[in-house]
């Protein structure tokens, strides 16, 4: 057999037998189906992550996660153990957090905008992530941030399958506080904004502390202002929306940083702080709390370092003060919890 012209244009020369003609385009054609199938059976794209373990919900039924980048289209997600290190790292062309179903497998929520990721393979340099979980599991603040600054805030409803962009809700009402404050109207045109003591004190109801650093500049050399916060989350066809219910100037005073404590410490806190929460509630809460604790027992036991149980112990000791000072309105000092011993001075030459 002769062809003459493109793949695409081929004909026959004359006088080729037509039995000849007819086992080449049979098997043209099983070839054709062959090429099909082969493109048909490549299957969807496997997105691989990893979790991070002490971001488990309160019910265990979510976990906030990273790994590759999700094409378009058909895709299946595999989860790699957390202590087994992705050592294609510095090849991925892009890193995607997600908020991930651990029970059922079904599709996660996209977190857009937040890429960081953390593991037995590091952390991303000058970047972090802060996380709150409502006491339902029905909502999830997720903060990336950089020093001095937010990246990304998003509101993630698990049960409704939205994530809402609240960056500039909390912001506006935090630049609106400072301004309506005397002597601080001009501390609200700072350009940057973090945010600390973040926590969902009960369901639907999120607090958090606004800090707007000093500018680098000469004109700007005051101190840095904090303003105090607390919404009402509300969601609809169109997502989520956090009203503002309370907010105030923090004084420099009542600013402080979390102590640090060593594990042993971190035990006395947690028991502690517990302990004067159950004074203030009545009896259905201390039960709600009770199972609460018993369940955040559960999932400690099962986390997978000493690193990620300390990090998930320090969570809740913070997350129960913060719940504790918002039923009393004052701050709550640390328990009699020994410190973290300090560095000891190296030897002169």
């Amino acid at each position: 057999m002769v062809w003459r012209g493109s793949v695409g244009n081929f004909r026959f020369v004359p006088n080729v037998p037509n039995y000849f003609r007819r086992d080449f385009l049979l098997g043209l054609v099983a070839a054709t189906l062959i090429v099909i199938s082969g493109h048909a059976s490549a299957g969807p794209q496997v997105v691989k992550w990893k979790r991070f373990p002490e971001t488990i919900s309160p019910d265990g039924s979510y976990v906030l996660g990273w790994g590759d980048k999700a094409a378009a289209g058909d895709v299946a997600y595999s989860e790699m153990a957390y202590a087994t290190p992705r050592a294609d790292l510095q090849k991925m062309e892009g890193i995607q957090d997600y908020l991930m179903e651990t029970r059922r497998g079904k599709a996660p929520l996209v977190l857009p905008r937040v890429e960081y990721f953390s593991g037995v393979e590091g952390h991303e340099a000058k970047h972090g992530m802060t996380f709150a979980w409502s006491p339902d599991s029905r909502g999830l603040l997720v903060i990336y941030e950089e020093p001095n600054s937010c990246l990304a805030m998003l509101w993630a409803d698990p049960v409704m399958k939205r994530v809402t962009d609240v960056a500039t809700m909390v912001e506006l009402a935090a630049r609106k506080t400072v301004r309506a404050a005397p002597g601080k109207t001009d501390r609200a045109k700072r350009m940057h904004v973090y945010y600390t003591r973040v926590a969902v004190v009960q369901p639907r109801v999120l607090t958090l502390d606004a800090n707007f650093p000093p500018d680098v500049s000469l004109e700007d050399s005051e101190e840095e202002v904090t303003v105090r916060l607390k919404f009402k989350t509300n969601s609809d066809k169109t997502g989520s929306k956090l009203e503002l219910i309370a907010g105030r100037v923090v004084a420099q005073e009542e600013r402080r940083e979390e102590p640090a404590f060593t594990d042993d410490g971190l035990e006395v806190e947690l028991k502690d702080l517990s302990a004067k929460l159950r004074e203030r509630l009545d009896a259905s809460e201390k039960n709600a709390l009770q199972k609460e604790q018993e369940e955040w027992l559960k999932q400690r036991f099962v986390l997978p370092t000493a690193g990620n149980k300390q990090g998930f112990t320090h969570r809740r000791v913070e997350e129960l003060r913060i719940r504790l000072e918002e039923l009393t309105g004052s701050p709550s000092p640390a328990s009699g919890a020994a410190p973290l011993p300090p560095v000891p001075e190296k030897p002169k030459p």
